[in-house]
């Protein structure tokens, strides 16, 4: 992949991260950063067999314009992680997309102009899907039949006008991948399935517009609300901390994640604790109260988001460490 800013032809690039952006490398990755004066661009790419994923940062200090450039022919389904996407494709008329939503696109050759905005750092995912992955699945999801035919198209091609939203399977299949914890060719396959059936549904939701003002705010409740999980705070105390409305707090974040507020915040919490299940010998309870439920709610919160009580994914873990330990002394 290729990268070139309109006002700086030549974009400085290296296999390395400078100091103050080490929070954002991910293990295992092949970086590619880029610099200009105006930003910084962080491209990391995970290989794993014949799948091919891609995380890429934008942060820019002043508005400013690239370009992206891609030879080779492909299928590849995007999600926005993180802020608007100011996003045109050659021939492609829709060119923003919005937090957490999710297309899936064919090209011959990518030729993307991004539009960065001061101050508003961007994250998005882009899964390559072998040729041999589309037709296999296409088999059973018809919009994805039909999709498959537009590979006779010369330009990019995108398979929904608007923006359908992510769900929570499938974010949390990306953070996994993000994280690298213990990430295989099953990983992939089962984020191609997820987003295949989620793109294949017949009333599929989509992203409707907001205000850009309520909108920018609305992402800053979102990502405060996944890097504080542990605090205790009720919906008045955040509409006052972000200067928003009870109603836009509530409506305007639906039209977003398709989710509620405390929704979502469960479904962070929850995924932290599920990570913390895998990495230590936690008890459920003093997770329960770490996160501020009782033990009951914590429970049901648990299996509102991952469908299991937490006990089996607990001792699933335990019996695969112990298995593994007597396994190393013989």
């Amino acid at each position: 992949m290729l990268l070139i800013s309109p006002e700086y032809l030549q974009i400085g690039t290296s296999e390395t991260i400078p100091a103050h952006l080490d929070g954002y490398k991910i293990p295992n990755s092949k970086i590619l950063y880029g610099s200009t004066p105006k930003g910084s661009y962080l491209f990391q790419d995970l290989y794993c067999k014949n799948y091919h994923s891609c995380f890429i940062d934008l942060l820019a200090s002043y508005e400013h314009k690239i370009v992206l450039l891609k030879k080779a022919p492909s299928f590849y389904i995007m999600v926005q992680l993180k802020n608007t996407l100011d996003c045109h494709f050659y021939k492609l008329s829709n060119g923003q997309y919005n937090e957490w939503s999710i297309n899936l696109f064919y090209s011959k050759s990518v030729f993307a102009e991004i539009s960065l905005h001061k101050l508003q750092p961007s994250c998005t995912f882009i899964l390559f899907i072998p040729n041999d992955i589309v037709k296999r699945l296409s088999k059973d999801y018809p919009i994805i039949k039909r999709f498959e035919e537009l590979q006779s198209e010369e330009q990019t091609s995108k398979l929904f006008r608007g923006n359908p939203i992510c769900n929570f399977k499938v974010m949390d299949l990306i953070n996994a991948i993000h994280s690298n914890e213990h990430i295989g060719s099953k990983t992939y396959v089962e984020l191609i399935k997820a987003s295949f059936e989620l793109l294949n549904k017949k009333n599929l939701k989509k992203q409707s517009e907001v205000e850009t003002e309520i909108l920018q705010k609305i992402y800053a409740v979102r990502e405060y609300m996944s890097t504080h999980t542990t605090e205790n705070f009720t919906r008045s105390e955040i509409c006052q901390k972000f200067n928003l409305s009870m109603y836009h707090f509530e409506q305007s974040f639906s039209k977003i994640y398709n989710a509620s507020p405390i929704l979502l915040l469960r479904y962070y919490r929850m995924s932290e604790v599920k990570r913390e299940v895998k990495k230590n010998d936690t008890g459920l309870k003093e997770l329960a109260s770490k996160y501020h439920y009782s033990y009951n709610s914590f429970i049901r919160a648990f299996q509102s988001i991952y469908k299991q009580h937490p006990k089996f994914l607990h001792t699933k873990i335990r019996r695969k460490a112990t298995s593994n330990k007597r396994f190393s002394k013989k």
